[in-house]
């Protein structure tokens, strides 16, 4: 039961999200995926984060795929990982979401000391982009060229396949929605001879706490997972583990694997940024998928909601999805 029926679908926007309460009036997807920062800076692995971070050494060219509204480059800013000399490039079917980074990351970069300025998109990299822009973020010597556009992230990939090449790839929260060796592979030609990064790849165990039922909240876990694998694009709870396999399977080789457990639990003060807005989309993904599950009764899901809800509401809820993180090195003759 974690969010890989979310609307992000790897924080892009594929719709099978479920309905959301918006008190605010803000769009729940790009609020969701700004919310959930906070979540994965505590849960990637470290060891893994700095075994990618090395390979960002020098002038590079990395390109994030499934960007969301920008939220990895923003952490790159912050933890200070990136070179002196970078250029960005993100890709997401989505133009909500990319409106949203267009909007989002000049104000994260101003507060964080860099200067912001614009230039002119490229058509060639963003041909038929229903969203694009390009910023310039300048700080104490260091530069950092950012150009992001929608696209589908494999007919981008098969569009500039024999072009354009970056050396260090990032695909978070995607190869369970995306998954396979064949989907890697793709995804290797970006960058042949560099690094790959799957940071925040479900593995398959999630929990709600605290629990009166256990054997209850196992059936929904199943389904959850029945769930995810079926239907004309299905995905994998499974991905984390097998994540490995399919890096070896496309030609690479696994650098480093960690886990990256999204632990979110109230403290003494509540929970910590937008972090209980988190926990509110996570149960609406739940009742979206599950409560009009055949295998399920209804009533017991509505009762379900109503009690996570309640201690959602109270700063009692504790939520649980277990992740990992992958690095891998990419063979030279990815691109074929």
């Amino acid at each position: 039961m974690t969010d890989r029926f979310r609307p992000d679908g790897g924080d892009t926007g594929d719709g099978r999200g479920g309905a959301m309460d918006e008190p605010d009036g803000v769009a729940s997807t790009q609020r969701y995926l700004r919310a959930k920062r906070t979540v994965d800076d505590r849960a990637l692995s470290r060891e893994v984060f700095d075994t990618f971070a090395a390979a960002l050494d020098g002038p590079t060219r990395l390109i994030d795929v499934a960007a969301g509204v920008g939220t990895m480059l923003e952490r790159l800013l912050r933890w200070e990982a990136l070179p002196a000399e970078a250029d960005y490039t993100m890709v997401d079917i989505d133009p909500a979401n990319v409106a949203a980074a267009a909007e989002y990351l000049p104000s994260v970069a101003r507060s964080l000391g860099y200067t912001v300025s614009s230039r002119e998109t490229s058509a060639a990299l963003f041909p038929d982009a229903t969203a694009a822009f390009t910023l310039t973020l300048r700080k104490d010597g260091r530069t950092v060229r950012v150009q992001a556009g929608t696209a589908d992230v494999f007919e981008f990939v098969s569009r500039v396949s024999g072009g354009r090449t970056w050396d260090t790839l990032v695909a978070g929260a995607f190869l369970d929605v995306a998954p396979g060796p064949d989907a890697v592979e793709s995804l290797f030609r970006l960058v042949p001879g560099g690094t790959a990064y799957f940071p925040i790849t479900f593995d398959g165990a999630t929990r709600f706490l605290p629990t009166d039922d256990r054997a209850f909240e196992r059936r929904l876990e199943r389904r959850w997972h029945a769930g995810m694998r079926e239907g004309d694009d299905p995905n994998e709870p499974r991905a984390g583990s097998r994540a490995p396999e399919w890096v070896r399977a496309a030609g690479g080789s696994v650098a480093a694997v960690g886990g990256s457990d999204w632990v979110v639990r109230p403290t003494e003060s509540g929970y910590p940024a937008e972090e209980a807005y988190f926990l509110r989309h996570v149960l609406g993904l739940v009742e979206g998928s599950l409560v009009d599950d055949p295998a399920l009764s209804t009533d017991r899901v509505r009762g379900w909601l109503r009690t996570r809800r309640a201690q959602l509401d109270a700063a009692e809820l504790t939520y649980i999805a277990h992740n990992l993180d992958v690095v891998a090195a990419v063979g030279p003759n990815e691109r074929g």
